[in-house]
């Protein structure tokens, strides 16, 4: 009952890989349609996030750096962000604090008891979701991967 509506594009903001620059990429998404019911859906591919700009791997990469190693807001939007801020008027990036607080939702984990330390089990989850063969390769490598898993 599913019938293929064309392509759309869409934007993906961040990096392509860990030490990557930051930047936007387009890509070919495919849309369907319910003939029963008339929906629509885009399907997009793993790693991607409804109603997000940036992928899943660079959320990820973002508060790992900011909350794992402890790196300024300003430092890691520097290093993810594709926008980046000209002169002293920039005041980090706002947009860290926002996923920070629905990290659980953003990556769909089960909710968590505590809320103050929330983003980092997530991070953790996502740790544990890279592939085996990433077990000796560096922590933030091990988060991108595992976040480029999600739906």
């Amino acid at each position: 009952m599913v019938h293929g509506q064309g392509l759309l594009e869409r934007q993906v903001r961040g990096v392509l890989e860990v030490d990557g620059e930051p930047g936007v990429v387009v890509i070919a998404v495919r849309r369907y349609e319910c003939q029963s019911c008339r929906a629509v859906m885009t399907v997009v591919p793993a790693g991607m996030l409804a109603r997000r700009q940036y992928s899943a791997s660079s959320i990820a990469l973002a508060l790992y750096l900011w909350l794992a190693l402890g790196m300024s807001d300003r430092t890691v939007r520097a290093r993810v962000c594709a926008w980046q801020v000209r002169g002293r008027s920039g005041r980090g990036w706002a947009q860290l604090y926002r996923w920070a607080r629905s990290a659980a939702t953003l990556f769909r984990m089960p909710r968590l008891t505590s809320t103050s330390d929330t983003a980092l089990r997530v991070l953790a989850t996502l740790r544990a979701l890279a592939p085996v063969a990433l077990t000796t390769a560096p922590i933030a490598l091990q988060i991108f991967s595992g976040a480029a898993r999600t739906r």
